[in-house]
Order: structure tokens, then C-alpha cells, then sequence
């Protein structure tokens, strides 16, 4: 995933759409943001996927402001495809 948010490497294989790929991009992200807030990285074990940013609390606070964004303006567009496909 790419964008005005850190770019993640997510193992999507297990993904059948682009809906479920965008989910997990954001509940990896979510749970990075925790892990960053403690100056942790995470693991991918754990569900947090490496990020092109260091793992600190500014960066977590920076990528917490656009998550709702990403959640609002671009999860309705996978919904839509979800319904279509159905």
C-alpha cells in the first residue's frame, strides 16, 4: 500500500480481495501506531507490518491523524466493490 500514508509490506496471499487487503493494511497500521507510540517496532507475528518510518511517537501520532481519513474517504469505494462482486 502506497500513498499520503508510510508505505507497508503486507503478506496479502492470503487476501482473496482488494477489500480484505485494504482492511489489513489498516489494522496492521493500527496496531503499529501502538507499537510506535512505545518506541517499539513490532513484529510481523504480532500483526505489524514493516514501515518506511522509524517507529516513534511523532510518527505514530502522524499516521494516527490520517487512518480515520483513509477510513472515511476510502473504505466506502472497497465497499462498493464488495456489493458488486456479491
Amino acid at each position: 500500500m502506497v500513498g499520503d500514508v508510510p508505505f507497508a509490506y503486507l503478506p496479502v496471499t492470503d487476501c482473496k480481495t482488494p477489500a480484505e487487503a485494504f482492511r489489513k493494511y489498516l489494522a496492521g497500521m493500527k496496531k503499529w501506531c501502538e507499537c510506535a507510540r512505545l518506541g517499539k517496532e513490532g513484529t510481523a507475528e504480532q500483526g505489524v507490518p514493516p514501515v518506511n518510518v522509524p517507529a516513534t511517537p511523532e510518527w505514530a501520532e502522524e499516521l494516527d491523524r490520517r487512518i480515520p481519513t483513509l477510513e472515511l474517504l476510502v473504505r466506502p469505494y472497497f465497499e462498493a466493490e464488495s456489493e458488486t462482486m456479491n
